[in-house]
C-alpha cells in the first residue's frame, strides 16, 4: 500500500509582500499536518501487518500527483476520499477526485 499526501501550488500571487510571510507559516503547517497524517496511516498499516510506503509530494497538482504515483508504482486501484469536508476545501478535494476519476485507467474506490 501507498499512502500519499500531495501539497498543491501555492498561487503566484502570495508571493507579494506582507503576503508571502503567512504563505511561508500555512506551508509549513501543511507540510507538518501531511507528516502526521502520513505517519498515523503507517502505524496503522502496521498495526494490521500491511506493508505501507508513504509519500509526501510538494508543488503539484493533486491528481496528477496521485495518478503518477499509482502509474509509476504499478498499483492496482487508488483509493478517495469523495467529500469529508465542507466549504470551499469540499469543492476542491471533490475536484481532485474527480479529475482523478477521469484523467486515470486505473480503477478507483471512491470512500465516503
Amino acid at each position: 500500500m501507498t499512502v500519499i499526501m500531495v501539497e498543491e501550488r501555492l498561487p503566484g500571487w502570495l508571493s507579494y509582500a506582507g503576503v508571502a510571510e503567512a504563505a511561508a507559516d500555512y506551508a509549513e503547517q501543511i507540510k507538518e499536518h501531511a507528516a502526521s497524517a502520513l505517519d498515523r496511516a503507517a502505524n496503522a498499516a502496521k498495526q494490521a501487518g500491511v506493508p505501507c510506503d508513504t509519500m509526501q509530494v510538494e508543488d503539484a497538482q493533486p491528481y496528477e500527483a496521485i495518478i503518477a504515483t499509482a502509474t509509476d508504482r504499478g498499483c492496482d486501484l487508488i483509493v478517495m476520499a469523495s467529500r469529508g469536508r465542507s466549504g470551499l476545501t469540499a469543492v476542491v478535494l471533490g475536484g481532485v477526485t474527480n479529475k482523478v476519476l477521469t484523467h486515470t485507467k486505473i480503477p478507483v474506490l471512491v470512500v465516503q
